[in-house]
């Protein structure tokens, strides 16, 4: 019996506890906008009475409205609802059934102004000496404007909730999607090809009865390369320096094929750490090198992060930039309605990868080459505190 007992008793101290916690998070949110707001509900009362509003009925000191709202009885008859609401909002984010959240909190809000009312009222000398009952009254004042602004509110959050819900699935839709994509992508990237393999392989062995040294550091080039292409443990991305790696053991083994060009590739160390999207550093330089005369000049390979200035806040941005390393003048602009099919290939990954969040521009200079610009959101990690969103 005595178990039987102490079940009730337990459950009652944890509802105790979670309305608690749910009065200490809307206390935290209270702020000046739910203090304009109970003060606009009165305004909006006083005009728009029931018996004419306060411009018809002047009335007398106890019941004029003007000089309610002007020494504070808002303040005791209106806000205690909003912050019941308030608290409406944090059960029902917390899993309490909307009824019977926003029932409880017209109820007790509308008891607790009643209440304070009549204190207000012995402070101010309205109400008659020795008589603290609650005022029925305003009770009941509050019990049917309340409802009505009460049902038109739950109705307004719970349609909010609903919508956030959706909006979070579909994200995470997309965010799956996406990652799916760059496994995969990786997973391409770790593939070699037969051709580059047997050519390389080839070069090693006529190489190695000649030069024994160049022979050996084309090898050590070659597996480095394979290894740069193997996925990291169980990543679901790649990063800028997994990717710079990548490209950088390519231009060597490119280098020693008999293929010689001259490529700087530097990062600062926040862009290192940041996500890079698999195939897409490695493309840009076989498009670079597609260029007739793209051998003759010296290229850097670089990535900065940059604070981006068409949203505010500003947001950070990883620019991931592929040009000569020398300044060049800029050439005759290419028929952007026909872009090259790699290029095109390469903005349909980003789309899939990064939406609407990345791009990739293509300046072309002189001599037939063209400089390349990965604009792509920095990857980041910033805590959000949803309980003081509304301050």
């Amino acid at each position: 019996m005595a178990a039987i007992a102490a079940a009730p008793q337990g459950a009652r101290r944890a509802l105790w506890a979670r309305g608690g916690t749910w009065v200490a998070r809307a206390w935290r949110r209270l702020g000046w906008r739910q203090v304009a707001l109970a003060a606009l509900i009165s305004v909006l009362a006083a005009v728009f009475g029931p018996q004419g509003g306060a411009y018809f009925f002047p009335g007398t000191r106890q019941s004029d409205p003007i000089v309610s709202f002007l020494v504070g009885r808002w303040v005791w008859s209106v806000l205690p609802l909003v912050f019941a609401a308030m608290v409406a909002d944090e059960a029902y984010e917390d899993g309490v059934a909307p009824l019977m959240a926003y029932g409880a909190a017209l109820l007790v809000g509308s008891f607790a102004a009643g209440f304070l009312d009549t204190v207000g009222g012995h402070l101010l000398g309205w109400s008659r000496p020795g008589f603290w009952a609650p005022n029925g009254f305003r009770i009941k004042q509050l019990l049917l404007q309340g409802s009505l602004c009460m049902a038109v509110y739950a109705y307004w959050r719970t349609t909010q909730h609903a919508l956030r819900r959706v909006q979070a699935a579909e994200s995470d839709r997309i965010r799956d999607r996406q990652q799916l994509l760059a496994a995969r992508l990786l997973a391409l990237q770790a593939r070699v090809e037969p051709q580059f393999l047997f050519d390389a392989l080839s070069r090693i062995g006529d190489m190695h009865e000649r030069d024994s040294a160049t022979a050996d550091a084309l090898l050590a080039d070659l597996i480095a390369l394979l290894r740069a292409m193997l996925p990291v443990g169980t990543a679901a991305t790649s990063t800028v320096e997994r990717e710079f790696a990548l490209a950088r053991a390519w231009s060597r083994v490119q280098q020693q094929l008999g293929a010689p060009f001259e490529i700087e590739i530097s990062a600062s160390p926040l862009a290192l750490r940041s996500d890079l999207g698999p195939m897409l550093v490695l493309p840009l330089l076989q498009e670079m090198l597609a260029a007739p005369r793209a051998r003759e000049f010296a290229w850097r390979l670089s990535a900065e992060p940059f604070a981006s200035d068409d949203a505010s806040p500003r947001t950070p941005r990883l620019c991931v930039r592929l040009a000569p390393a020398e300044s060049m003048p800029a050439g005759q602009p290419s028929d952007e309605a026909t872009p090259a099919p790699s290029i095109e290939r390469l903005r349909e990954r980003l789309a899939q990868l990064y939406g609407d969040a990345a791009s990739l521009s293509v300046m072309p200079l002189r001599d037939g080459v063209s400089a390349f610009v990965l604009d792509l959101p920095l990857a980041q990690e910033t805590p959000v505190d949803d309980h003081r969103a509304d301050r």
